[in-house]
C-alpha cells in the first residue's frame, strides 16, 4: 500500500477550505446587497416656467426625476421665465416674483408679484406670436386657465404647467416628482445649474435641434431651444417624437417608448 504525504500547510488549506470559500461567497452576496441597497439619488432637474426643449429632452431621458422645491431661489434662470417667438424675434417671458426671505428665500416660498399685470401681457404675447400656428386653436385651453387665475406661490403655477404638457405630449414615461429637501451630495448630473439661460445647450451635450417649421422663420430664421409651448403650438401631436429625435441624434441612443 502507498502512501502519499501532504505538506501539514496544505492540509490545513484544505480542511479550511470549503468554510473559506463559503465565508467569501456569503460576503460577496452581503456587499452586494449593500451596494443594492443604498440609496440611489435621482436626477434633479431646475424648477422652471415653461420649460424649454432641452429640459423636456433630459425629463423624457430620465422618466422618473425630481424636480427642485428646497433651493435659495436664484434670480435671471428659468424659473420664472421662458423664450417664446413672437413677431419680432425672440421674446422672454418673467413672472414678476416677491422673495419674503430676501436672498435667502427658498424656491417655495417665492410668491407671485400679482400687483402687476403680468397674466394679460404674457397671454397675449404667447396669442399673438402662436395664433396662426397649426395647433394653437387646437391646444391653447390647456394653457389659458394658468393666466385666468391668480397664482400666490411661483413654483405651483411652474408644477401645473409642467403637469398639463406631460398630459398633451400624452406619455407615462415622464414622470416628476418634488424634492423633500436640499440636496447637497448629489450622484447625478448638476442639472440645476446646467440648465440656464447663460449656458449653451453644447455644453450639455446637444448640440444639434432639427428644424421645424416656426411662424416667423422667414423673418429671423429657425430658432431652437425655446419654451415648450413653441414645440407644441408648432408640431403638436408630434412633439413627443421631436423630443426624442433630439436625444437620439445627440447622444446616439434612442429612448424608450
Amino acid at each position: 500500500m502507498t502512501f502519499y504525504c501532504l505538506p501539514i500547510n496544505l492540509v490545513v488549506l484544505i480542511y479550511f477550505w470549503q468554510p473559506m470559500a463559503a465565508f467569501f461567497i456569503a460576503l460577496k452576496v452581503h456587499l452586494q446587497t449593500i451596494s443594492f441597497c443604498m440609496p440611489v439619488i435621482p436626477v434633479i432637474l431646475p424648477n422652471a416656467y415653461l420649460p424649454p426643449v432641452y429640459w423636456w429632452v433630459f425629463a423624457l431621458h430620465y422618466r422618473s426625476f425630481l424636480i427642485e422645491n428646497h433651493e435659495t431661489y436664484p434670480k435671471q434662470t428659468f424659473r420664472n421665465r421662458c423664450y417664446i417667438y413672437s413677431a419680432n424675434g425672440i421674446h422672454q417671458l418673467s413672472i414678476p416674483v416677491k422673495r419674503v426671505n430676501g436672498n435667502h428665500t427658498s424656491i417655495q416660498a417665492v410668491e407671485i408679484d400679482n400687483t402687476q399685470n403680468w397674466r394679460t401681457v404674457h397671454w397675449r404675447s404667447i396669442e399673438s406670436s402662436y395664433n396662426n400656428t397649426p395647433y394653437f386653436l387646437f391646444y391653447k385651453d390647456f394653457f389659458k386657465p394658468y393666466y385666468e387665475s391668480e397664482y400666490t406661490f411661483l413654483t405651483d403655477i411652474n408644477f401645473g404647467l409642467i403637469n398639463t404638457v406631460i398630459k398633451i405630449l400624452k406619455t407615462s414615461g415622464i414622470d416628476p416628482g418634488k424634492t423633500t429637501t436640499y440636496i447637497q451630495d448629489k450622484q447625478s448630473p448638476e442639472f440645476r445649474n446646467l440648465l440656464h439661460p447663460k449656458i449653451p445647450a453644447q455644453e450639455l451635450g446637444i448640440s444639434t435641434f432639427p428644424r421645424y417649421i416656426q411662424a416667423f422663420e422667414t423673418r429671423y430664421g429657425f430658432l431652437e431651444n425655446l419654451s415648450i409651448v413653441d414645440l407644441i403650438f408648432n408640431l403638436g401631436p408630434d412633439s413627443l417624437n421631436y423630443l426624442k429625435e433630439v436625444y437620439t441624434i445627440n447622444f446616439n441612443e434612442q429612448i424608450l417608448p
